[in-house]
């Protein structure tokens, strides 16, 4: 439990502790009389008193090794010039390939952020990492995080957290581009409710649609058999969109998707019928399964775009 305690002479002094089951990377910090303080939502603190205590400082500066990633993210190094081995050595002895995962903290209403729980989850890899903007960037070696992936997918959905991984390389340019799909990735997985590891390679649909102008998109939306669907059920009040995604999700299988959905199989597979003989639309083409899975990649990513 926390425990408060103040020492009352001509002075006034005050402490408390904070029992937490795991570290914020905490260490023992003293703050100035009048350091000022800016906080995310409450302003600027000018006049305070002195403090001893234990807090998570987060450095502005940069060691060599995060400076030279900040670099390399932002363009900055010229390839010919760079060898990566010497580069992060001192933080990523050996390895054969490298790859990039992007994370951005969140900041709750207390003002805490759990930064710290990314920083612990990946304290057993070698790795480095820099601040860029809003999010964090880590490079980690690619072996290494594949061997660390089923407990580290376990400890991120656990505690609800997600950060994007880009594909592996051993190249300057090909760590730009990880740290580009790491971007994406996340981007999709959070659009999608996703927590994990969120690995490029599975939203590189997601991407490929994003790319798609919004005028084409909309044109795509109100002419496909997307939007036969929707008017269907707005008319007659019956769940054929929702039946598709979820036949989609469960990958074809229809007793699947009736688990789902908390329908008898037979619900999903007169649904199927429904979609079938009054709209012409058969799930039992591959062609027809695409386009759908497509289109509602599209009609999702509008829905976020329109939302913010």
């Amino acid at each position: 439990m926390c425990t408060a305690a103040s020492y009352r002479t001509k002075d006034l002094y005050f402490g408390r502790n904070l029992d937490y089951e795991f570290s914020y990377g905490d260490e023992v910090t003293i703050t100035p009389r009048n350091y000022p303080f800016t906080f995310r939502r409450a302003g600027e603190m000018r006049t305070h008193y002195a403090m001893i205590g234990m807090a998570y400082v987060l450095h502005t500066s940069r060691s060599e090794d995060e400076n030279c990633l900040w670099n390399l993210l932002n363009d900055r190094l010229d390839a010919s010039l760079v060898d990566l081995h010497t580069l992060f050595a001192a933080s990523i002895p050996a390895w054969d390939s490298l790859c990039v995962l992007w994370f951005i903290p969140e900041y709750y209403p207390d003002y805490t952020s759990n930064l710290p729980l990314y920083q612990q989850a990946f304290a057993k890899l070698s790795t480095c990492m820099t601040n860029c903007g809003s999010g964090f960037a880590l490079l980690a070696d690619a072996d290494a995080l594949r061997q660390a992936q089923s407990e580290l997918m376990h400890w991120f959905q656990e505690h609800r957290l997600t950060a994007g991984v880009g594909s592996s390389g051993n190249t300057l340019a090909a760590l730009r581009r990880s740290y580009d799909q790491a971007r994406h990735s996340l981007k999709f997985a959070i659009q999608a409710g996703n927590y994990g590891l969120a690995q490029f390679s599975d939203y590189q649909l997601n991407y490929l649609m994003s790319l798609i102008p919004a005028d084409q998109a909309a044109a795509l939306l109100n002419a496909g058999p997307l939007s036969m669907i929707e008017t269907c059920d707005q008319q007659n009040g019956t769940e054929l969109l929702k039946t598709v995604r979820a036949y989609l999700r469960c990958g074809g299988n229809m007793k699947a998707a009736a688990d789902l959905l908390c329908v008898h199989k037979n619900t999903v597979f007169y649904r199927i019928g429904k979609l079938r003989e009054e709209l012409g639309v058969d799930l039992a083409k591959a062609d027809t399964l695409s386009l759908l899975n497509c289109l509602l990649i599209l009609k999702d990513q509008q829905e976020i775009a329109d939302r913010y």
